[in-house]
């Protein structure tokens, strides 16, 4: 159940945004004038900022990912 989840939440979230490099916090929004949404892209900037610090710090290099067994398992488990 919880692997289900997570790909539906992954669907989700591919859904409601859309990678804008141009925008602000990098994301173009669906809906525009939504007050939550706006307020949520502080939180979403500072999240992306923390994990991709984190990813970094323990995988420096794109081949240490790729090397991992127990994380390319794990994904191709969620990936959707």
């Amino acid at each position: 159940m919880p692997v289900e989840s997570l790909r539906v939440a992954s669907r989700l979230e591919r859904a409601w945004r859309e990678e804008d490099p141009n925008a602000e916090h990098g994301l173009k929004l669906a809906i525009q004038d939504y007050p939550f949404a706006n307020d949520g892209l502080i939180l979403w900037d500072a999240i992306r900022e923390w994990v991709s610090d984190y990813v970094n710090r323990y995988y420096p290099h794109t081949s240490t990912i790729e090397d991992d067994k127990e994380l390319q398992a794990w994904w191709t488990e969620v990936e959707p």
